[in-house]
């Protein structure tokens, strides 16, 4: 009898174990950066150009002083001034959690993702309190996914490939700047199961990868990134 009941013990931590480890990692940590070089300043002008064209083509009464503030604004001197931050994923009791790190201190509150395409809004100070539900599925995104698996590269010593996804935006004609669709160039693996959105605002249903490595750019504004590369892995 206690053969059988040692078995039992045994068979059930086993399978705890295995569910437990179903998503591959325990915890992930990226770093989120800003960047902008040339080609960016280049195209935050243009940028520039058409906002000050639409508020001024019919002689509408603006505030000078305004204007004169966005003249000077320069999107490569606030992405340099904007801090990078900490993205921590982690797995506990078999539910994913996110939260942001920045000068060591927790920023916003706490995000519960569940695989479906729900991420859940928890209050830092109560992590029970869940007040806020985001479906990524229902934005019903236009994604474009292309797929570069002889552009390869190791990163944390799993092998990555590259995938490159296009998330499509409808132009709006009464908006003076058209930014263009969302470009996502990313290093990925097949042995880690966390889904895409558990980093990203983004759902991809039938993708079975993950990115350790990650650069977004919009495409009339080349040359301005927001970059997450990961610095730990569990």
């Amino acid at each position: 009898m206690k053969k059988y009941i040692l078995l039992l013990i045994f068979s059930c931590v086993n399978i705890t174990n295995i569910f437990s480890q179903n998503f591959g990692v325990s915890r992930i940590v990226f770093e989120k950066s800003h960047s902008s070089d040339q080609e960016g300043e280049n195209s935050a002008v243009v940028m520039q150009d058409s906002f000050l064209n639409f508020v001024t083509k019919d002689e509408l009464e603006v505030d000078s002083q305004a204007i004169q503030i966005f003249k000077q604004f320069s999107l490569s001197k606030m992405y340099e001034l904007t801090p990078s931050t900490n993205v921590i994923i982690e797995v506990k009791n078999d539910t994913i959690w996110k939260h942001i790190i920045q000068y060591n201190k927790i920023i916003g509150d706490y995000q519960r993702v569940d695989t479906s395409g729900k991420v859940f809004y928890h209050a830092k100070f109560d992590r029970s309190m869940m007040y806020k539900e985001v479906d990524f599925k229902s934005f019903n995104q236009t994604l474009e996914v292309e797929y570069l698996p002889e552009d390869q590269k190791e990163i944390a010593n799993y092998k990555c490939y590259k995938v490159v996804i296009r998330q499509k935006h409808e132009i709006d004609p009464d908006f003076p700047f058209d930014s263009g669709d969302t470009i996502f160039e990313l290093y990925v693996t097949n042995e880690i199961n966390l889904p895409v959105h558990s980093l990203l605002n983004l759902y991809c249903d039938s993708q079975k990868f993950f990115p350790l490595e990650v650069k977004i750019w919009s495409e009339n504004l080349k040359g301005n990134y927001t970059t997450y590369k990961v610095v730990e892995i569990e």
